[in-house]
């Protein structure tokens, strides 16, 4: 198994919309390095495949955005041999905004005036270099101490991220699951290098969860969250958090009416750019 590295170098005003319908066509991640910027697709698809949905995108982006500079792009491969390497050449530690994260890698350094979150991604993506993950992590941060922190479920949990955010910051016992066997092993490999113990790790589709949560992430994209809305709000403690991110701005309108239907309650929608977050919390009554 490998990987289409495309390398794309752009306007600033124009990264952000390309960024956001790349995620719509299902790009597996993305590193973004200030001038250029990377997006990942599995190899099972074509590279003619590929680039055909690449060249699409450019040519909406460039007809709507009013720039001189060109958008130019090359690609790679990338073997599941040469991952590592690959990576360590392009991730950088994060600071997240508001938090008093930093994002590094195992071979980083520690900063001791920072919490540390270690990510080795291995094969699966969900680094904090996507703006959705930085906005969950903040999110995360921010209502943490309005809720109890007895229970934490990571829906889709990638290499781990979010899910060793709530163990740094106290949630007793937190289930993080996803049906990426790459994703299961990185997060092992990471929930075991950031020293958190308390994290059931679930195999397999996130219709399997079962039980209440005082706070639930999910990072995903609409399609999945618009299938799943009803089991999220199910899963949720009355006076629990529900973070519903990974959304482009417009498609929080197709969504919520399954949210609320499903007895959540809006109390925030967070722009950043083109993404959209929601935050919703669960009452006694329905749609009160």
């Amino acid at each position: 198994m490998g990987y289409y590295e495309i390398k794309i170098c752009c306007d600033n005003s124009q990264r952000e919309p390309l960024i956001a319908l790349l995620s719509e066509e299902g790009t597996l991640g993305i590193i973004d390095n200030e001038e250029t910027f990377f997006c990942y697709f599995n190899d099972i698809l074509s590279i003619d495949r590929i680039l055909s949905k690449i060249s699409n995108i450019i040519t909406k982006v460039s007809s709507t955005f009013d720039s001189l500079n060109v958008i130019n792009y090359s690609y790679s491969y990338i073997s599941e041999r040469d991952w590592n390497e690959s990576w360590k050449k392009k991730f950088v530690p994060i600071d997240i905004e508001s938090t008093n994260f930093t994002i590094i890698a195992p071979w980083h350094q520690r900063n001791p005036d920072r919490l540390n979150l270690l990510i080795d991604p291995g094969m699966a993506f969900g680094t904090g270099h996507h703006e959705t993950t930085r906005n969950c992590i903040r999110l995360i941060n921010k209502f943490t101490p309005l809720v109890n922190k007895d229970s934490f479920l990571d829906l889709g949990t990638g290499t781990g991220i979010l899910a060793i955010c709530a163990g740094i910051l106290g949630f007793k016992l937190i289930t993080a699951i996803d049906n990426d066997p790459l994703a299961i092993d990185a997060a092992r490999r990471n929930f075991r290098e950031n020293n958190i113990n308390n994290i059931n790790l679930v195999f397999g589709d996130i219709s399997l969860s079962t039980g209440k949560y005082d706070m639930i992430v999910a990072n995903l994209l609409l399609n999945v969250l618009s299938e799943r809305g009803i089991l999220i709000s199910s899963l949720l403690k009355e006076g629990g958090i529900a973070l519903i991110s990974g959304l482009i701005d417009g498609q929080e309108d197709v969504l919520l009416p399954t949210l609320l239907e499903g007895g959540l309650k809006l109390l925030e929608i967070v722009r950043d750019g083109n993404w959209v977050s929601l935050v919703m919390t669960k009452t006694c009554c329905k749609n009160s």
